[in-house]
């Protein structure tokens, strides 16, 4: 304790200047007997700090759970930030973690804290077999509960383990963040029961993916590859799986987004995916580590991180996507424009800026852009090898980013622009500091910072017409 030696010294410096010993007295050294009698004072001192102490910690800790359960953070609730009596059991999937072109990384297996049945499927998300085709007899968990099959042994019921790991990864990653019991957007009946979604892995040929709501369904077609001749499956890719489980949780966030197709509002359902996407990645400590390898802390240096479908590009480097009936949407998929119909591969570290766009998908990777330069600032902030790994600090800083931008888009109008989503993102900094250390002030500054370099206030220009409530 930070007393005892400046207290201590400067009692028995002056016991001993008051003291001298009688001569022919048989008694103890004076000197002696005051530092003694100062240790037991010291030691008393430092008991009574002690319990100051502890009284303080569970008065803030009081305060921090009465501001949690209180409208300030009702973002978090408190009966589900409690730890479980028992832990959950749960199943474990093989899985590509990335884009199946990106060669450093090979397939994984992931434990999955929910226990997963034939299909596989849960409450929240069930993969069929109908309307796929390729694969005719759904997965089934061993005597354990996990997925084991291998990708040379049945390459399409690995496709359907896969996919249910990266929906499954992403719903527990925003239901973690959120602190709730996920519902989808049409799980609006109250109570425990939800309403899954339903996964198409193999759903035709055709370059393309899509989230339809009135059917509660996300489906993955596949294509030949011009260059090649060999199929590319859009399902193997962790990035475009990923990013249309995005579409349907912010449909369930904002559902009246979900209509507007033009404008920053339509486009922020393609930048929110294209995000699901990096964070997804980011939510893995492997990946982290993988990333931090390939760029030395820099995430610039490459695209490892920030590119998204790079399997899906290679497709299209060569021969341009031919502009017939097999690659537009079905009748079912109306509104063609948010599916993810020969986009190819989207770079999040663009310099694109507001006043320079007008399509759709360019207005969203200036918001996309927005948020990954503000991931490469506060990580280069927080960043210092001699404290904390490299890897760690990404993964954490990320998940605080991810928290901060969550937040905020929850908390941002029913249809929101960039603006509102980014001017809630840095209220949001001071919810997420309750649970998450951080340099507040900095993050503000630099969320302020980017949204003017990237002219978020000019993208698109011209505001959204109401729109019929069409699926993609």
């Amino acid at each position: 304790y930070p007393l005892r030696f400046p207290v201590c010294s400067r009692i028995v410096n002056e016991n001993a200047r008051g003291c001298a010993a009688v001569p022919g007295e048989n008694m103890t050294d004076p000197v002696v007997e005051s530092v003694e009698k100062n240790d037991q004072l010291i030691f008393q001192l430092n008991r009574l700090v002690m319990k100051q102490t502890l009284l303080l910690n569970k008065v803030f800790e009081s305060d921090v759970q009465k501001r949690r359960s209180s409208g300030t953070t009702k973002n978090l609730q408190k009966d589900l930030r409690a730890k479980p009596t028992s832990m959950p059991e749960g199943s474990k999937v093989s899985m590509w973690k990335q884009d199946p072109a990106v060669k450093s990384v090979p397939v994984r297996s992931v434990f999955l804290p929910r226990t997963a049945e034939e299909g596989p499927s849960d409450k929240h998300i069930r993969v069929i077999t109908k309307g796929d085709k390729k694969a005719t007899k759904p997965p089934c968990p061993n005597a354990n509960g996990d997925f084991n099959i291998t990708f040379e042994e049945d390459p399409y019921a690995f496709d359907m383990g896969h996919v249910y790991a990266v929906v499954r990864m992403v719903v527990n990653m925003y239901s973690r963040d959120l602190q709730v019991d996920w519902r989808w957007q049409w799980d609006t009946e109250p109570g425990p029961k939800r309403i899954p979604i339903n996964v198409i892995c193999h759903a035709g040929v055709k370059m393309n993916a899509a989230y339809l709501r009135s059917k509660k369904l996300i489906k993955f077609y596949f294509f030949n590859n011009p260059n090649t001749g060999k199929e590319v499956f859009l399902c193997r890719s962790l990035d475009i799986v990923a990013h249309e489980a995005g579409h349907a949780v912010l449909d369930s966030l904002k559902p009246d987004l979900y209509p507007v197709k033009k404008g920053q509002e339509g486009a922020f359902h393609e930048a929110f995916a294209d995000l699901t996407t990096i964070f997804t990645i980011l939510s893995q400590f492997d990946l982290c580590e993988d990333i931090i390898a390939h760029t030395k802390g820099d995430l610039r240096a490459n695209r490892y991180l920030s590119a998204i479908g790079e399997q899906f590009a290679q497709a299209l480097d060569v021969k341009e996507e031919p502009d017939d009936a097999d690659n537009k949407g079905d009748s079912d998929e109306r509104g063609e424009e948010h599916n993810s119909v020969g986009r190819g591969m989207r770079d999040c570290n663009n310099d694109l800026k507001g006043s320079e766009v007008k399509e759709m998908y360019d207005i969203g990777q200036v918001f996309v852009g927005f948020v990954f330069d503000v991931l490469c600032d506060v990580f280069d902030h927080e960043r210092n090898p001699r404290v904390i790994d490299d890897a760690e600090c990404l993964y954490e800083t990320a998940r605080t980013l991810r928290r901060i931008f969550l937040v905020g888009v929850k908390n941002s109008p029913l249809v929101p622009d960039f603006m509102d989503v980014s001017k809630a993102m840095i209220k949001a900094c001071d919810i997420v500091s309750l649970d998450e250390a951080f340099d507040t002030k900095y993050w503000k500054a630099s969320i302020q910072r980017f949204q003017a370099d990237r002219e978020l206030v000019d993208a698109g220009n011209d505001k959204p017409e109401p729109m019929l409530d069409l699926d993609y």
